[in-house]
């Protein structure tokens, strides 16, 4: 009797094994991942049901027949017997937004998503649509690549910056949502989320004009009239203004092609000559931002696919060469904004070289150790420094402003103190969360006295800190109960920081003003425009603790690794006490 071999080959991205149709599993029901290959070589008198036989369009072996698994089906071999295959579905991938997004102050939206899917994700995009019953824009919306998680096959957390500065639905509104893709084609999708799309902050005044004309006209064609009468307006009396006769010129033919029939081709040509000649006027580094965008993106992918040391070594001089190019771009477009507002310009004052220096060190080290995951986290706060830096302005004080610092630094000890308690290291734990809670209260009390009034979340952590206060008055046995006290006061004091941060954003005004007192690097600024070193590295805008906290997590998980060599977590533990 001839030979007859069968066996299932699952798809390569299940990571599978191959599953051989053996004797002693006839009768059986064998799971098996849809898409599965079934094949069988040898043999006469196979019969088979649900299944979908794969013909050949040419050569290939004649001895071989071969069917596709797409639903539950069933074998019978001559000599092996009869198989059942219960198929295993493929499901769609799941995309959700963590928190909600960050504009950031030259035209970027930062998010933090999350990717979850049976196999891993190999794609990811943000898709953007006019909200219900808006007018057709003159211009499609963006959809923009989004990078998936570096771990895990795409499957994890991670944040991306959308690059929206230049898109003429920038300073629009527009429903976000999120896609992923898994290698099986199936998609998923997020919730749909409202956002207000962030744009490029324009300080000439005519720049700033012609710029939000085009933005009206992109999101409501038919508003044509009214920009028809703003250009008369704007190119009135250009020697009395000053206006370059570039731009005058420019102004007058953005006009005449209004006169002509009102098609969506001369309307978009319109918007774009607008464009053009507000970034003419303001001077445009937008290329030196891309440019240092792509150089991030470039390492961080080299990093992740274990490069060579000579490429990762090339890609970090490509980034400080962009960094390089896109400060001094900036510094002169401070200049600029000085000339136009009269106040003095900020990149110099804000951005502290030395500490640059020590991040882009350390993500040389991380880059060339392969350490993908840390090399990624410092990309991103190297990205959030520089897509929140500022041309120039201080932040006004407020009461909220004022309180982050307080209650920075009380995340920053109240995690000392939980890290202590679940080392079985606390001294006095009590009364050192005792404390601990009253600076809280009194915090609290300020807030609510300025009148601003103080988010809930500080509420909820101060009666989590109750319970971790009464738990360590217990001693040894009330330990496991106050680590997750402490745990919980954490996160409350995190999402109080983050509600403080809006806070004080709100009662800054001003779009060249900076938000919560703080520099790009997320410290405190003073009177005299000075840094308060003891404050957290950080982005500019977001709450004071949060990096903070989810690198002291990161550590702490790490040392928790007891496997580890006993010099990395000695340097773990010197870490977590800075």
């Amino acid at each position: 009797m001839a030979r007859l071999d069968a066996w299932l080959d699952p798809p390569p991205y299940t990571g599978r094994a191959a599953i051989v149709l053996e004797e002693k599993d006839a009768g059986e029901t064998l799971p098996a991942p849809v898409n599965s290959i079934l094949r069988i070589r040898g043999g006469e008198g196979a019969t088979e049901g649900g299944l979908a036989e794969i013909k050949d369009a040419g050569g290939g072996d004649s001895n071989e027949r071969r069917f596709a698994l797409k639903t539950d089906g069933r074998l019978s071999l001559p000599g092996l017997g009869a198989f059942a295959f219960a198929a295993i579905p493929d499901l769609p991938p799941t995309i959700e937004l963590l928190e909600p997004p960050r504009n950031n102050f030259r035209g970027s939206m930062t998010i933090a998503f999350k990717t979850e899917d049976d196999y891993g994700v190999i794609e990811a995009r943000a898709v953007f649509s006019a909200p219900p019953g808006a007018p057709n824009p003159l211009f499609p919306p963006p959809q923009i690549a989004l990078s998936p998680p570096q771990q895990q096959n795409g499957r994890g957390e991670t944040e991306a910056t959308l690059d929206l500065a230049d898109s003429p639905w920038a300073g629009g509104v527009a429903v976000m949502t999120l896609a992923a893709k898994d290698e099986g084609g199936n998609e998923g999708r997020s919730k749909s989320v409202e956002v207000e799309l962030p744009q490029r902050r324009f300080s000439d005044p005519l720049a700033r004009a012609l710029a939000e004309q085009r933005r009206l006209l992109v999101f409501d064609p038919s508003t044509s009239a009214r920009t028809r009468l703003a250009l008369d307006a704007l190119s009135l009396e250009p020697e009395l203004f000053n206006t370059p006769s570039s731009v005058y010129l420019g102004l007058r033919l953005a006009r005449r092609v209004l006169d002509l029939p009102q098609g969506e081709e001369n309307l978009r040509e319109v918007a774009d000559l607008l464009w053009a000649i507000a970034t003419g006027i303001e001077g445009d580094t937008s290329e030196s931002e891309r440019a240092l965008r792509q150089a991030r993106e470039r390492l961080r992918d080299a990093v992740a696919r274990g490069a060579s040391e000579q490429e990762i070594a090339r890609l970090m001089q490509e980034l400080r060469d962009a960094m390089a190019k896109f400060m001094e771009d900036a510094r002169r477009a401070g200049a600029r904004e000085k000339n136009h507002s009269g106040e003095p310009a900020g990149e110099t004052r804000v951005i502290d070289q030395q500490e640059l220096e020590r991040m882009l060190s350390e993500l040389d080290a991380a880059s060339r150790a392969g350490d993908a995951q840390r090399a990624a986290k410092l990309l991103d706060q190297l990205g959030e420094i520089f897509e929140n830096l500022r041309g120039s302005g201080q932040a006004r004080s407020s009461a909220a402003g004022r309180s982050l610092s307080e209650i920075d630094r009380l995340s920053r000890e109240q995690q000392q103190l939980r890290d202590d308690t679940y080392q079985g290291r606390e001294q006095n734990g009590a009364e050192r969360q005792r404390s601990l809670r009253e600076r809280l209260e009194r915090a609290v009390q300020d807030l609510r006295r300025s009148g601003e009034g103080a988010p809930s979340d500080l509420d909820e952590a101060d009666e989590a800190m109750k319970d971790a206060e009464r738990a360590l008055g217990r001693g040894q046995t009330g330990s496991d109960k106050a680590v997750g006290a402490q745990g919980r006061a954490l996160q409350a004091l995190r999402r109080g920081a983050d509600a403080l941060a809006q806070q004080a954003g709100a009662a800054q005004g001003g779009e060249g003003e900076g938000k919560n007192g703080r520099d790009p690097l997320g410290r405190d600024v003073g009177r005299d425009g000075g840094s308060n070193g003891d404050t957290r590295l950080g982005p500019l805008g977001a709450a004071p603790a949060q990096r903070a906290h989810r690198l002291q997590e990161e550590l702490q998980r790490r040392l928790d690794q007891r496997e580890r060599p006993t010099e990395e977590l000695d340097y773990l533990e010197r870490l977590l006490k800075r």
